[in-house]
């Protein structure tokens, strides 16, 4: 059966999606239509213009996972240099018709965040990684904050889904498929911390506890936006 499955796969040329590896043709192309405007996009869209104005004008960003670009007006109203890194071109393909001539001032490559990323140590101000190692296991994860942390010499922006401290324990940290939605927050600070960071501030985005009308996974999960500055003190001790 699975050499069967092989030969089929091989034959009409399908190659399966890595974890977080989902934004692609109609998805893609529906993915702002089906979020922008509502509460929630806009309450994003703040928080970050909000944890934007730590950094000065004229800063180095780099947006991980770049998708349709919908920071674009944050960073250029901050004068910012504008680079992102996504593994869909089908979204950025999107970005580059929703953003028009906007797109120009940006240098997007595709690439996959999880490899080595193509830039050198210390080069950006900022990071900005929304809705991205939610996906990912914990050690994945790691690796992946690690590594922007090697491209990064001042503070990053990111969003994660934990879990409600009253919601039942999903499974052992290390043990989760994805992160996103079913770790704890001692859990995350723990992975922020292993991977070099510290936290500044945090903002809550939606606590689904507090929404009527949802299934019951939503309501175990609590969205945050947390601002985390590279810590200098652990030396050569990430691994």
């Amino acid at each position: 059966m699975k050499e069967f499955i092989g030969l089929l796969i091989h034959k009409i040329g399908f190659k399966p999606k890595q974890t977080g590896n989902t934004y692609y043709k109609e998805t893609a192309k529906k993915y702002l239509q089906r979020r922008q405007g509502s509460a929630k996009w806009e309450k994003e869209q703040g928080v970050v213009k909000e944890f934007l104005k730590y950094f000065a004008d004229g800063s180095r960003v780099l947006d991980i996972p770049f998708g349709t670009g919908r920071f674009v007006d944050l960073y250029l109203d901050k004068k910012m240099s504008i680079y992102g890194l996504d593994i869909s071109k089908d979204m950025v393909d999107v970005a580059r018709e929703v953003l028009g001539e906007k797109f120009s001032h940006c240098s997007v490559i595709i690439a996959d965040a999880t490899k080595p990323l193509p830039y050198e140590d210390d080069y950006f101000d900022a990071v900005v990684s929304w809705k991205f190692i939610k996906f990912f296991r914990y050690d994945i994860a790691k690796k992946i904050l690690i590594e922007i942390r090697r491209v990064l010499k001042d503070k990053l922006i990111i969003n994660v889904a934990i879990r409600n401290p009253d919601a039942e324990i999903v499974d052992d940290p290390d043990n989760l498929k994805a992160i996103g939605g079913n770790i704890y927050e001692d859990d995350l600070m723990r992975l922020f911390n292993e991977s070099g960071f510290n936290l500044l501030e945090k903002r809550l985005i939606v606590d689904g506890s507090k929404i009527s009308n949802i299934d019951e996974e939503n309501t175990s999960r609590i969205i945050c936006a947390y601002l985390l500055e590279k810590s200098y003190t652990i030396g050569d001790t990430i691994n």
